[in-house]
């Protein structure tokens, strides 16, 4: 699959937690290249003058009209797009480029197991594997310090509501009042909480995206 260089407008921003937003775009002109969900693009701006990019996970799936970053708000391009891409903002976008994708090898049954930001990747892969394969048999793991910062928490409650093949676990850091009864899983994920939540581990595709810890 080619790279190319795009010019997109903003058409939608939404805040997804505190320090974390998304941001649609469509091309000025023409189509959207074709994507694998899990693949990345690079944005282009400019700060103080001087030219400065980044390369972010696609958030959005292969058939959604869109592409859809989400973004934390830490680091310098981070920080700066946060501040000033606005609906109706007009940015250079290289991409989509990456080797990071379920069709990189046969996954009939995934594990999806993400920490903090490294979200993006596995909530665009398991909406277009559902588009595909409804009835899929997919686990999804996320780790994140606090309830409040499981981004895109809502949605993916009620995928996996929406899909007897989707068992999807939150394990947390710290949590409220609610736990234990909401938030079972508490602290660091560790060999014996991934033995609960994946039993079939070893029978299954594993893949991984977060933070170094």
């Amino acid at each position: 699959m080619t790279s190319t260089s795009l010019s997109l407008r903003c058409i939608a921003r939404r805040a997804e937690t505190h320090d974390v937003a998304s941001w649609q775009f469509e091309p000025l002109a023409g189509d959207l290249p074709s994507v694998l969900a899990g693949q990345c693009v690079t944005l282009h701006t400019m700060i103080d003058g001087k030219p400065h990019c980044r390369a972010y996970t696609l958030s959005s799936s292969p058939q959604d009209p869109f592409w859809q970053v989400t973004i934390k708000d830490v680091g310098l391009v981070s920080h700066h797009l946060h501040q000033s891409l606005q609906v109706g903002d007009e940015i250079r976008v290289d991409g989509p480029f990456g080797d990071f994708h379920l069709t990189a090898l046969p996954c009939e049954r995934p594990l999806l197991l993400s920490a903090g930001s490294g979200i993006t990747p596995m909530w665009a892969m398991l909406r277009d594997e559902l588009a595909k394969r409804p009835d899929a048999d997919i686990r999804f793991i996320h780790s994140a310090r606090t309830p409040g910062d499981v981004i895109f928490a809502r949605e993916l409650a009620s995928l996996a509501e929406a899909h007897a093949g989707v068992r999807h676990a939150l394990v947390l850091e710290k949590v409220g009042k609610e736990a234990p009864t909401a938030h079972p899983w508490v602290g660091r994920l560790t060999p014996g909480m991934l033995k609960e939540l994946a039993p079939d581990l070893l029978s299954r595709h594993v893949y991984l995206c977060g933070p170094a810890p």
